[in-house]
């Protein structure tokens, strides 16, 4: 049990980068266990305080320091649970990583989230939107891509100046499961639209109040994302390398 207020720790110990997003969200799960069977509030607010954390780090490692899936990091921070919520504490953040960067490099990088950190919690992801082919029901599956690596897939359907979501999914470094969401598009292309929206999922109910948002498990997603891309006979995307972690 953690008492409210109470400072706890996180370490991911010695992972590969690939595995960073579900190391954190299996270790507060694991941290948190007993506290989330009594507090339901918290319960709910786990996933989104997590998914926050991960896309920080997310730009953080790939953007910023240029991190390879196989390079080896550590990552480290405190929280305290705060009126239901996961706080974390950034300046407790530290992370190490294994690749040829000079320590100062990295230094500056973790000071620069730091100093913007209720920013970058807020802020989302940009994927890349891609069309990947249209169904029977002429509606538009499009793929959501991270780089050169497909992550997501969002089935679509346009209408004049407005776009419907029926159905999307991102896997990495959130797993989550968004519906039912009705969009003006003005003149923007659908790709430009779709990508505005996952990047602020949080806040789309006040835009679309039909909107379902989920966080769900990773096994979840990827089976999502490829049922459609079956839509349009798009292969199916690999699960995520599950490589050894060392602590």
């Amino acid at each position: 049990m953690v008492p409210e207020g109470e400072e706890k720790h996180l370490s991911t110990g010695y992972i590969w980068a690939a595995t960073y997003a579900d190391k954190i969200r299996r270790t507060i799960y694991a941290q948190l266990k007993d506290l989330i069977k009594e507090n339901k509030a918290l319960r709910e607010a786990i996933p989104r305080d997590v998914a926050q954390l991960n896309s920080a780090l997310y730009r953080l490692l790939v953007e910023d320091l240029k991190i390879e899936k196989t390079d080896l990091v550590r990552i480290r921070i405190s929280y305290r649970i705060k009126e239901d919520r996961i706080e974390w504490l950034p300046e407790t953040l530290t992370v190490e990583a294994f690749k040829r960067i000079p320590e100062e490099e990295i230094i500056k990088h973790v000071a620069k989230l730091k100093s913007s950190w209720k920013e970058m919690l807020a802020k989302g992801i940009t994927y890349t939107v891609e069309s990947l082919g249209i169904t029977e029901d002429e509606d538009v599956v499009y793929v959501l891509k991270l780089g050169d690596s497909e992550y997501g897939s969002v089935l679509v359907t346009v209408l004049n100046d407005e776009l419907f979501i029926k159905r999307g999914v991102m896997i990495y470094p959130n797993p989550i499961l968004f519906e039912k969401i009705r969009v003006k598009i003005a003149n923007k292309k659908p790709e430009e639209a779709i990508s505005e929206v996952i990047r602020d999922l949080d806040n789309i109910k006040n835009i679309s109040p039909t909107a379902i948002i989920k966080y769900i498990s990773e096994e979840e997603a990827l089976k999502q994302v490829n049922t459609l891309r079956s839509r349009v006979k798009a292969p199916p995307i690999e699960a995520p390398s599950k490589l050894p972690e060392e602590e």
